[in-house]
């Protein structure tokens, strides 16, 4: 069966009984930047250097999804103009 965008939005809506997403309230901390910008270079740095779709990074094994999971959450904070973290200069 094949859903159509608006199909999904309205199953999603039955389920969760929310129409749309909404940000958290949490807001962006330093170690969530820091985590996800090390996620991305360490990825990069792995494929490109050594050729290896993992890396260590903090004690976890990483891969391209978690690469990809910290890089879209960088761009949802930009995209959603989230707040800035506390104690040190990381607006975004």
């Amino acid at each position: 069966m094949i859903f159509l965008t608006w199909e999904i939005g309205k199953l999603a809506n039955l389920i969760t009984g929310v129409s749309s997403p909404t940000a958290t309230q949490g807001g962006v901390t330093m170690a969530g930047l820091t985590y996800n910008v090390g996620v991305g270079v360490g990825f990069i740095h792995s494929w490109l250097a050594e050729g290896r779709g993992t890396f260590v990074y903090q004690g976890g094994v990483e891969d391209s999804a978690t690469a990809e999971i910290s890089r879209s959450q960088v761009w949802q904070w930009i995209r959603q103009e989230a707040g800035a973290c506390a104690s040190y200069f990381c607006t975004i």
